[in-house]
């Protein structure tokens, strides 16, 4: 289905009696910033449905928050993630199971020192345009060692995205100005690592936020096999 960045480079070489002038600019900084593309204060305060398939309880999640920061899911009736919101980035953690944005029991985002807690930096403003990318978090939990660096990647950008209606009771809704990105390990030639068992995959609307999320895998954990990824789960927006 379907979403996708720049920077400024300057350099200035000094020598005895000559200099050399500034390169031309090259892939200035877009006008888009990560707060574009993500849940506003008064949604998060109102409140939003999201619905899951599969799951193993209801599949109509409650998302709802106080502060703009912790993220409460009701159906759950627990903290889901908590979100990091500064000028460039948006972060969050991953708390709770089976919620939206969650990972498999025992895994965590941490921080470069192995310590809770961590994030995932969903969207970063110098990765926010065509074929953008950003270190995105470090992944830790059994089987991972040090941990595993997790790499945002912008995979399309439409004027219009349209997510039909295909994922439960959610009827067909289209929206305007959207990013696909995915977050995943990738091996040493920066390509995706066919032999880590789990990615991600969101779409962002403009002025809404995440519209869907997914969750890839190949269900036999984290044992470096190379089985093809699936698709395990996906938490659709729902505007009950």
């Amino acid at each position: 289905m379907i979403v996708r960045s720049f920077l400024l480079i300057a350099f200035v070489a000094l020598g005895a009696g000559c200099s050399q002038s500034l390169p031309p600019t090259m892939n200035t900084p877009p006008s888009s910033q990560p707060v574009d593309f993500f849940w506003t204060l008064s949604a998060l305060e109102s409140g939003m449905h999201y619905y899951m398939s599969p799951t193993s309880d209801s599949n109509d999640h409650f998302l709802i928050s106080n502060d703009g920061s912790t993220v409460y899911d009701q159906t759950l009736r627990h903290d889901a993630f908590h979100i990091s919101s500064w000028r460039d980035t948006i972060s969050i953690d991953s708390i709770g199971m089976n919620s939206i944005f969650s990972l498999p029991a025992g895994y965590y985002f941490g921080d470069s020192a192995g310590r809770r807690p961590g994030d995932l930096k969903l969207l970063e403003r110098t990765g926010l345009h065509d074929s953008g990318s950003w270190p995105a978090g470090l992944l830790q939990g059994p089987g991972l060692g040090a941990g595993i660096t997790i790499t945002a990647h912008i995979l399309d950008h439409f004027d219009t995205l349209l997510v039909p209606a295909a994922i439960g009771p959610v009827a067909s809704v289209s929206y305007g100005e959207s990013y696909v990105i995915r977050y995943t390990h990738d091996d040493a030639s920066g390509q995706m690592s066919p032999s880590f068992p789990i990615y991600w995959q969101v779409y962002f609307a403009r002025s809404v936020g995440p519209v869907l999320i997914e969750e890839y895998s190949d269900t036999s954990g984290f044992s470096n096999s190379m089985k093809p990824h699936n698709l395990q789960s996906q938490a659709v927006l729902w505007r009950k």
